[in-house]
């Protein structure tokens, strides 16, 4: 028997992208998720994506944190 029925638990991993400013963050995690590539975003804005994708033939729920050049507080920390 396999654990690949539908009892199993889905895989989950949350990912922050941290970086300098205006070095790609926003573009990396939209390409990432779409495949395309966007010129323009907000860049003050902190946006979390979620998508499905599939690693080693497993699906995983990823949960992607795009920090918008802001420091993380200790609070933020502790609640991840």
């Amino acid at each position: 028997m396999t654990d690949s029925g539908p009892s199993r638990k889905m895989s989950r991993a949350k990912l922050v992208i941290l970086g300098r400013e205006n070095c790609g963050k926003t573009a990396l995690c939209v390409r990432f998720i779409t495949k395309r590539f966007i010129g323009e975003y907000d860049h003050k804005k902190e946006v979390t994506y979620r998508c499905r994708k599939t690693v080693d033939k497993e699906p995983i729920d990823l949960e992607i944190l795009d920090t918008a050049n802001k420091v993380l507080s200790k609070d933020k920390e502790a609640k991840n």
